[in-house]
């Protein structure tokens, strides 16, 4: 990004589908590239400021424990075993099948991950994240029933940002 200011290179916006752009350090100034990571575009699973019921408080719990913030990774982990304790238990088996069908009848509108529910063939219709920094952090600005803050398009030229 260094080098984009460098040539003047003021595309409408920047995006990326992860990688480093969806690193949590990327708009941090230490680790990251601070204010050149401002205005892109990338994706995530999740991010603590997700607006599903609980999102920030597994974050704050596992800040708690690891003095570090959870990547989508650690969240998605999580969700698995929200979502098989609540097969098993509605399963009431721990055989193979019974806990399949319950997969299959699975309904849980509310998780930290959002919503979960498989369809016919067996795929969990998860909603994914578009972020765009701003401010120096992560906003969520699609879907629109998941944003915190409006996308900014286009993005500022190089000389008239602030």
């Amino acid at each position: 990004m260094h080098q984009a200011e460098q040539v003047n290179l003021n595309p409408k916006y920047y995006t990326s589908a992860g990688t480093g752009f969806a690193a949590a350090e990327f708009p941090t100034p230490d680790k990251g590239a601070g204010k050149y990571a401002e205005y892109t575009y990338s994706v995530s699973q999740w991010l603590p400021s997700a607006k599903w019921k609980g999102s920030a408080q597994f974050d704050q719990k596992f800040f708690k424990l690891t003095n570090a913030h959870p990547a989508y990774h650690a969240m998605e982990a999580y969700a698995v075993l929200v979502v098989a304790a609540s097969a098993i238990d509605n399963a009431k088996s721990a055989q193979q099948q019974p806990i399949r069908d319950a997969l299959r009848q699975l309904n849980l509108p509310e998780t930290p991950f959002g919503p979960v529910k498989f369809d016919a063939r067996g795929q969990n219709q998860h909603p994914v994240l578009e972020t765009q920094v701003q401010g120096g952090q992560y906003k969520v600005v699609w879907p629109p029933d998941a944003a915190e803050a409006k996308p900014i398009i286009p993005t500022p030229e190089w000389p008239k940002r602030q």
